[in-house]
């Protein structure tokens, strides 16, 4: 007798009992998820794709293959335009305390864009839509003219001036501050500068007499902000008053070292603009109780460089302090050398001087000039900012009472191209002197180079003298002595270097009872072009 087949329901009865057997056996597993996946047919369409991309990246290839390479020496040189507009600032034209103040202008001509038809005006920083008068009073109207502005009765605001289209090229302002006798007695000149975003001066104290101011103008319709840095002999000072000053539109601020940095007896300033335009201008005055010692404006140093040039240093008796200012973190080892007309030497007694970092540093160079005129050069390995202060008692006084005077002079900065100086005193009793320095370059056979020195008198009457061709030998301060035209208030003089760059200073001198005033700056090139980037079009950029 067989044995029957098991039926569907008794084989899931034994899987079930089975399954359950195992389950009591071991853990449970977790159940997989099985993924689907799901085919997709190819695109007949694929081969044809990559064909077509691969034929438009080898078209574009050899298209860019064959246009002509842009070289960059074919590229057209920069388009150079003259300036169309210019605006100077003299801080504090009005006289006080018998001191007359005279703002002189000039439209040096011979320049280019001066063919067109311009304006030249003036007016006070807080009265900017009156329109300041000047002798003569048909001003500025083409190149070549020169006006006025004199005050003496009473301070006023910043003197500024605009000029555009043909006569923006080539102007030139100074103030030339004099005061014979009383509190402010002395000889005060001043560049009258144009807005700039950084300033540096290498000059001021606070010291018992000392008075230092720093002027701030702002000639924009819009504010400005500023920051300001005052470092002595330790260190720099702590001054939150003087971060993110706000310079309203058309108006003046002024620093007072005694209020902010009390004792110092010698300083450098640092002025950063952090927006806007801004004129700075720092004034110096020294008395010993209610007698005057001299007064100055101290020129704006070159900012800081391993080579410094300070031409205009007198050799006329009495102190010549050298200033010099680390502003890095690494201490400076500097050698110096002195030019002077006759050649250049470096004072065995002196050929190095150690400059530490973050601090002002001061020298009386005195001993070493002997006496002669110069101009100093510093060498550094890391870069400073320098300025002299030179104090001059009683030169040439015919009186028992002589009276100290100072003058400044400060780091200039180099010429290639025209500068100026306008204000320069040529009445009777006085005397001016362009200080004229050329660095030797490298690789050159020249012995020197060829300076040409223009004289501008006013008024328009006065005699105007020719031209001086000044042969300048290398490493050499050669002064040039500024002939006093014929009937001439004062003169605008005009220093253009030919094949080499040099270095330029005027000092002025008036003399008296008590002893000469003296005052002088460094020379800077006049703004007078604008250089413009060319652009071209590639072809490559258009394609896609």
């Amino acid at each position: 007798m067989s044995t029957p087949e098991p039926t569907s329901a008794d084989e899931a009865s034994v899987q079930a009992a089975s399954d359950a057997s195992d389950a009591a056996k071991s853990p449970r597993r977790p159940r997989r998820r099985v993924r689907r996946s799901v085919r997709v047919p190819p695109d007949p369409r694929g081969p044809i794709a990559v064909l077509i991309a691969v034929a438009v990246l080898v078209g574009i290839i050899a298209i860019t293959s064959a246009l002509p390479r842009q070289s960059t020496a074919a590229l057209p040189p920069p388009i150079v335009e003259p300036v169309a507009t210019t605006t100077l600032v003299c801080p504090e034209p009005g006289g006080t305390d018998d001191a007359v103040i005279t703002s002189a202008l000039t439209s040096v001509p011979g320049l280019l864009g001066q063919d067109v038809p311009g304006t030249v005006t003036l007016g006070y920083l807080d009265r900017p839509d009156e329109t300041v008068t000047a002798d003569p009073q048909t001003g500025v109207r083409q190149p070549g003219d020169s006006a006025q502005v004199v005050d003496s009765d009473g301070r006023q605001r910043p003197l500024v001036v605009r000029a555009d289209e043909g006569l923006a090229p080539g102007l030139v302002a100074g103030s030339y501050d004099l005061a014979l006798g009383g509190p402010k007695r002395g000889l005060a000149m001043l560049n009258c500068p144009a807005p700039a975003p950084t300033w540096w001066f290498a000059g001021g104290g606070s010291t018992a007499g000392r008075s230092s101011t720093l002027y701030l103008v702002n000639p924009e319709t819009t504010d400005a902000e500023v920051d300001i840095d005052i470092a002595g002999p330790e260190g720099l000072v702590s001054t939150p008053s003087l971060r993110g000053v706000i310079v309203p539109a058309l108006s003046r601020q002024s620093v007072r070292l005694t209020a902010v940095a009390p004792q110092l007896p010698a300083a450098v300033w640092n002025v950063q603009v952090r927006t806007g335009r801004i004129v700075a201008s720092l004034i110096d005055i020294d008395a010993e109780g209610f007698i005057q010692q001299g007064i100055d404006w101290v020129p704006p140093a070159a900012d800081p460089a391993t080579k410094v040039w300070l031409p205009g240093v007198l050799g006329t008796v009495g102190n010549r302090q050298l200033i010099i200012y680390t502003p890095g973190d690494t201490d400076a080892e500097i050698g110096l050398r002195i030019l002077t007309a006759d050649g250049a030497f470096t004072p065995v007694e002196l050929d190095t001087i150690q400059a530490p970092a973050g601090v002002v540093t001061t020298v009386n160079l005195a001993s070493v000039l002997n006496g002669v005129s110069a101009t100093v050069e510093l060498t550094s390995q890391v870069p400073i900012v320098a300025g002299m202060r030179q104090q001059h008692p009683g030169i040439d006084a015919s009186g028992t009472q002589a009276r100290i005077e100072v003058s400044y002079s400060a780091g200039a900065t180099r010429l290639s191209s025209l500068a100026s100086a306008a204000g320069l005193p040529a009445v009777r009793g006085t005397e001016s002197v362009v200080w004229l320095t050329a660095p030797r370059p490298a690789n050159t056979d020249d012995t020197g180079t060829l300076v040409e020195v223009r004289i501008l008198p006013f008024p328009a009457q006065a005699q105007t003298p020719d031209p001086l061709n000044v042969f300048v030998a290398f490493d050499r301060s050669i002064p040039v002595n500024l002939p006093r035209p014929e009937g001439a208030t004062w003169m605008t003089v005009a220093v253009n270097p030919t094949d080499h760059p040099v270095y330029a200073a005027q000092t002025s001198l008036r003399r008296g009872s008590r002893g000469s005033l003296i005052s002088g700056y460094p020379l800077t090139a006049l703004r007078t072009t604008v250089t413009i980037p060319t652009a071209t079009q590639s072809v490559s950029l258009s394609l896609p």
